[in-house]
């Protein structure tokens, strides 16, 4: 990891680049020296620094250049071209994705040195109709309302699921940069309301069980590492891992996948090996680094090592690949399958509880079982009151009076509607934890 200063002066001598390019192009042709070499010497340290994280942006605020949460103060003086473009482009936002290219950069400059009026959109054509595809110009979000509603969002991820695992049975390596968006996309959405997230993470669906869970135990990984503070890339490298930690089970039989039975033991060998497979293409993808494709090779591994693959003391589980280890079994216990019957959210944390210290990290659990709550999002509870509700929102400071949705009053009639309490602001507590299924309640519809 280069030192503080060290990536301080290679973003400073990136945007130097730039802004000599920019002047460059603006006075001469394309493929003069005075375009190409600062363009060649901008890509070299943008691909060092891309080799480690999964972006860089570079922001437009108030007048001034902001680079990977670098404010450069003296833009006017150092950058002027580059921040005249900006300005006139109406442009806030240009991302840097690993695999970017010396001529896609160019293509930034030529568009940037054109000027005029357009606006980001007609920069952003520019850009697409020259087919890059590892640099993304726009806005800087300032608030929810930037972001698709939270359930296009699943279904943009699920999508990406969907469309990642057939590339794979089709003989490619699928596309990083649609699964680093959908992953920001989510990550930004559990920063901002992780209970809302974590409820998304209860739609279930028995035929399309791998895509779902896929994207599930990406929110809960994510969650997990917004309660353990992760920021930015690291955030945005547990969630592309936790979105790909199954893909290797595209290699693997399908009737083995779905067998209701009990696994041979050679069968089980061939299931066995989807976390290797799975980080050997996950480690083939564009600019996807290495601690992703840890979550991948190790979500199976468990904290005593008596998983697989098998690892050494001295390679023990990485952190991410014990996230993921958590969020895949929680969302494996509380969904139905051909093999399985579907836990609730209360049993599936009282199972995790009781593997602490042998499949998961003890501390890492007990951080899962607080960000979950006693009555996890989805529960189906018995109130005080006797009537039925499902727990929508836990509250961390005081987990034992979550908000929830009744849906069934005191006499056992269901509700046409489901009307919404904060059990810290009600005269009423809950009594116990429910089956869903005895009731036929589908808890995703509530949440």
């Amino acid at each position: 990891m280069p030192e503080v200063s060290q990536v301080h002066d290679k973003l400073e001598g990136i945007l130097k680049g730039l802004n000599r390019a920019v002047r460059g192009r603006s006075l001469y042709p394309a493929g003069h020296p005075a375009i190409v070499q600062p363009v060649r010497e901008s890509h070299l340290l943008l691909t060092g620094l891309l080799a480690s994280k999964p972006r860089l942006v570079l922001g437009m605020v108030e007048g001034l250049l902001v680079f990977e949460e670098e404010t450069f103060y003296d833009t006017d003086g150092k950058f002027p071209e580059l921040a005249a473009r900006f300005a006139q482009h109406n442009l806030q936002k240009v991302s840097f994705l690993p695999g970017v290219t010396v001529e896609e950069l160019g293509v930034l400059v030529t568009a940037l040195a054109r000027g005029g009026s357009e606006g980001k959109d007609a920069l952003a054509g520019v850009m697409a109709a020259a087919g890059v595809r590892h640099i993304e110009v726009g806005q800087i979000a300032a608030g929810p309302e930037e972001l698709p509603p939270p359930r296009q969002v699943y279904a943009d991820a699920l999508q990406t699921v969907i469309d990642a695992f057939r590339d794979v049975r089709l003989g490619k390596i699928p596309r990083a940069d649609r699964a680093r968006r959908v992953v920001q996309d989510m990550a930004d959405y559990v920063l901002r309301d992780r209970s809302s997230m974590l409820g998304l993470a209860m739609l279930k669906s028995y035929d399309e069980y791998t895509f779902n869970h896929s994207v599930n135990v990406c929110i809960i990984s994510l969650a997990m590492g917004e309660a353990l503070k992760l920021k930015g890339a690291q955030l945005a490298e547990l969630g592309m891992g936790a979105l790909l930690h199954d893909i290797g089970k595209t290699l693997v039989a399908l009737d083995l996948i779905r067998k209701p039975a009990r696994l041979a033991p050679q069968e089980f060998e061939e299931v066995k090996r989807h976390p290797i497979t799975g980080a050997e293409i996950v480690a083939k993808m564009e600019g996807v680094t290495e601690p992703s494709v840890q979550a991948v090779l190790e979500h199976h591994a468990q904290y005593n090592l008596q998983g697989y693959p098998s690892l050494t003391e001295v390679d023990r589980p990485s952190l991410f690949g014990m996230i993921v280890a958590l969020g895949d079994c929680y969302d494996a216990l509380t969904t139905l399958r051909c093999y399985q019957r579907r836990y609730s959210p209360y049993e599936a944390v009282e199972i995790i509880r009781g593997l602490a210290g042998t499949n998961f990290d003890p501390d890492l659990a007990r951080i899962f079982i607080d960000m979950m709550g006693m009555h996890p999002i989805g529960s189906l509870v018995r109130l005080s009151s006797n009537e039925l509700a499902v727990v929508a929102r836990v509250h961390p400071e005081d987990p034992l009076r979550p908000t929830v949705k009744v849906i069934f009053d005191r006499e056992g009639g269901r509700l046409p509607e489901a009307r919404q309490i904060d059990l810290r602001e009600a005269g009423v507590v809950i009594a116990g934890a429910m089956d869903p299924a005895l009731k036929g309640i589908d808890v995703g519809a509530f949440l």
